[in-house]
């Protein structure tokens, strides 16, 4: 019998609860070892502890935010990271393939031998698995309660874009490792290369060009009208689900007169 795997958990979070995940642990006492945390920092440390300690796997459940807290304990130890999504998006869970809340998938992949490696950049010394962002894509994530996604699930990222995007925005100057300076409103560091926005004042039209993943040609009016939508569709475009992707483009098509 495999030795129980750590798991990083918030005996606290409502989400154990709405997602099913408590009572499935329940079926599955033997797989696990519950590593209760307090907070953020105590959740990354405990991470970095066992990791430190020889352990293989460190797992954690919860959604995006809690996975980049393990991750950013156990980067560089050589641990691998087990998942077990039960946030509200679960962004990465359905990047990686393994689905949101899909507990039985998600174990496989833990207590399988294939490991799948992630690449990671730094902002102020703090790693991130995704995206990183400073304008309103934070700002919307900011304005997001514990309470707002409780009771809205997916839906309080379209409200808390929808406000956004009435306030005023500051203006952003970054300077690029070359010297060149951008000025802007939002900048947003992941997967992509870069972004072209042109506004027209006169006609009320912004036009933008965004370099990343793409969208399957078959959905395109999918994923900007309709909620938990991504890439993850019968087409060969990707071989594994890209995420929750497009909830700004969703809101801004709410907004529009006109959209094309």
């Amino acid at each position: 019998m495999p030795q129980p795997i750590p798991l990083l958990i918030n005996p606290k979070a409502g989400s154990l609860f709405r997602s099913g995940l408590k009572a499935w642990l329940d079926d599955h006492r033997d797989a696990f070892r519950a590593v209760p945390t307090r907070s953020a920092e105590d959740l990354t440390n405990k991470a970095r502890e066992l990791a430190e300690s020889g352990e293989p796997v460190v797992a954690a459940a919860g959604g995006d935010g809690t996975l980049m807290g393990a991750a950013q304990g156990i980067v560089g130890t050589g641990a691998a990271l087990g998942i077990l999504p039960c946030g509200t998006m679960n962004v990465l869970a359905r990047e990686l393939g393994i689905g949101s809340r899909k507990f039985d998938i998600a174990l496989e992949a833990i207590q399988g031998t294939k490991r799948q490696e992630i690449d990671i950049f730094t902002v102020n010394g703090k790693p991130f698995l995704q995206v990183a962002g400073f304008g309103p894509d934070a700002r919307a994530i900011e304005l997001i309660t514990p309470r707002l996604k409780k009771n809205m699930g997916a839906a309080a990222h379209v409200v808390t874009g929808l406000k956004v995007a009435m306030e005023r925005l500051p203006l952003i100057t970054m300077t690029m490792p070359d010297g060149e300076i951008l000025k802007g409103t939002q900048i947003i560091m992941g997967n992509g290369k870069r972004i072209e926005i042109s506004l027209d004042w006169n006609s009320g039209r912004c036009s933008i060009r965004d370099y990343g993943r793409g969208i399957p040609l078959g959905k395109v009016v999918d994923c900007v009208s309709e909620l938990n939508t991504g890439g993850k569709f019968d087409t060969d475009a990707f071989q594994f689900s890209v995420g929750m992707n497009g909830v700004g483009t969703k809101a801004v098509n709410g907004l529009s007169d006109d959209f094309h």
